[in-house]
């Protein structure tokens, strides 16, 4: 069971994700796979085992957790300094809409790209139903990208903050392994 996100933070508003008796489970599944995978990526293991010991309520009680886990936004100190190709210097202040909405934000992406299709024992399949058609996917693309994005950026904010790193070359770094890596 996922320690930070839970199903019924998908019910309703941006993250939204329909379910029925019988995703629930699979949805279930995925969360719990979801929030596991990158919370080790973005802590390692041992912070994150620590992160996940401390929590009570799905919110940590450290108040060194507790600066990144959350929103927060900040300008790093290499803004300025005649970076060259820096985050810093594209976007001067580095902000993070905290670790449960990069979760959720994951999560949403990975979760509504795999409903585009159906895996059957014949293959994959495209969804079908008598009452409705399918949408624009790209449209569907350009919003569940939107969303991923947006857990990227925060995640590479809480990397960097985490780190209390305000090297130009290393933001850079950080933020191509992140994507790339």
């Amino acid at each position: 069971m996922s320690d930070i996100v839970q199903i019924t933070d998908f019910a309703s508003g941006k993250y939204y994700i329909p379910t029925g008796c019988y995703e629930t489970a699979n949805l279930q599944q995925f969360i719990d796979e979801t929030e596991s995978e990158y919370l080790d990526k973005l802590l390692g293991c041992s912070l994150a085992t620590l992160l996940i010991a401390d929590l009570v309520d799905g919110e940590p009680t450290n108040p060194e957790y507790q600066a990144w886990f959350n929103k927060f936004c900040y300008t790093p100190e290499c803004c300025g300094n005649g970076c060259y190709m820096s985050h810093c210097c594209v976007t001067p202040e580095i902000q993070s809409q905290g670790v449960k909405i990069m979760l959720m934000g994951y999560v949403y992406y990975g979760y509504i790209r795999d409903l585009q299709v159906s895996k059957t024992i014949t293959g994959m399949n495209d969804s079908n139903n008598e009452n409705s058609t399918i949408t624009d996917l790209g449209n569907l693309q350009i919003n569940t990208d939107n969303r991923r994005n947006i857990s990227a950026r925060t995640f590479n904010a809480i990397k960097n903050k985490i780190a209390k790193n305000t090297n130009c070359s290393q933001c850079v770094y950080e933020e191509i392994q992140t994507l790339f890596g």
